[in-house]
Formats: C-alpha cells, sequence, structure tokens
C-alpha cells in the first residue's frame, strides 16, 4: 500500500484501479516507472535489513570522510565544509564506539585523526 506523508501523518492512496488501457503512453510509462521504483525500494530495504548495522554505519562514516576529504582536496578547498563533515564523523564515531569491534573504532578513530591533520595542513597553507 503506497502512503502519503502529511504533516498529520501518513495518509494511504488508494492503488485498486491499476488499469492502464485507458491512459496516454506517457502515463502508462510512469505508472510502469512507479511500479520498478517500488519494486527497487523494497529491494534495497530488504537489502538493508540484512546487512549488519555495523557495516552499515562505518559506510556511512566513510562517506562522510569522503566528503571532507573532496573539501579539503578540491583546487580552492571549502575549509568550513571540511571542517563541518569532519566534526560530524567524529561525532558519530565517538557516539557509537562503544558498539563496534574494537578494529573498526580504532580504524575510525585513525580517520578521524587524519582527516584533522589534513585541514590543519590545508588551512596552513
Amino acid at each position: 500500500m503506497k502512503t502519503l506523508w502529511t504533516p498529520d501523518g501518513e495518509k494511504p492512496i488508494s492503488s485498486s484501479n491499476n488499469n492502464t488501457s485507458d491512459l496516454p503512453n506517457s502515463q502508462v510509462e510512469d505508472a510502469s516507472d512507479d511500479q520498478s521504483m517500488d519494486e527497487m525500494i523494497a529491494y534495497i530495504r530488504e537489502q538493508i535489513l540484512s546487512t549488519p548495522i555495523n557495516d552499515l554505519l562505518i559506510n556511512h562514516c566513510a562517506g562522510i570522510a569522503e566528503i571532507a576529504a573532496v573539501h579539503l582536496a578540491n583546487e580552492e578547498p571549502d575549509l568550513d565544509s571540511a571542517r563541518f563533515a569532519i566534526d560530524a564523523l567524529a561525532a558519530l564515531v565517538d557516539s557509537i564506539s562503544t558498539k563496534l569491534p574494537e578494529e573498526s573504532k580504532t580504524g575510525l578513530s585513525s580517520l578521524v585523526s587524519e582527516l584533522r591533520t589534513a585541514w590543519v595542513n590545508v588551512s596552513s597553507k
């Protein structure tokens, strides 16, 4: 069942009329795209649910680190954005570190330290 978010909460959307024979081709394609999108979302949700939460969060940490690194490595570094990403990563690592395996905790802490060092080096140029 499809729903639509509203300020008053999720509202169900009726999808009982799936007959597309009287719709123009573009609308039929859109309906097909909607079905494909629903299937893809369902698949992605299954993948998320079948992946250990530690792996998902570590992956997100790597993404945040990449954001910081891109801002630092740019021809004209964006130090404020890089610092924001580094601080966000540090806060996330700090808040989840007690629940991570020791090797992951050490690796993420090292990553934060390396990014901080890179930020200092770039900012002093």
